[in-house]
């Protein structure tokens, strides 16, 4: 599962399984210094950021498809960038610890499951630490 994959190091062989089919890769190590470095597959609509000083994932991040863009692999919870907020929170069998109209945010233990909306519908999924 992908939340499993945050806090794991970025070359370590299950990030690397995640990452590998995605194809290429721009690693940004300015926009989000100094803490962070972006791995940005933008083909696949996938992010990843990495903290400097630790190589450990931090986020995940998910763009919906638009197009030849996005994230087109599976999506945890039996969900997909088609379901309804309401489709989600039975999916997760609760409401959100953190929600505004533009988001939902569940803590998961080890990781934050939130998914971002725009006009109502899912624009983005991301797995960070909190």
């Amino acid at each position: 599962m992908l939340g499993g994959l945050v806090g794991k190091t970025y070359d370590a062989p299950e990030v690397q399984a995640f990452v590998a089919p995605l194809g290429t890769v721009d690693v940004d190590e300015e926009i989000g210094a100094p803490e962070s470095v972006y791995y940005t597959f933008e083909k696949s609509g996938v992010t990843v950021l990495t903290d400097v000083r630790s190589k450990r994932v931090t986020h995940i991040m998910l763009e919906a498809p638009q197009g030849k863009r996005g994230y087109r692999g599976p999506i945890p919870f039996g969900l997909s960038f088609d379901s309804s907020r309401e489709q989600i929170r039975q999916a997760l069998k609760r409401e959100p610890d953190r929600t505004k109209p533009f988001f939902d945010a569940w803590e998961m233990g080890d990781y934050v499951f939130h998914v971002a909306y725009k006009a109502g519908a899912i624009k983005s999924i991301t797995f960070k630490v909190d």
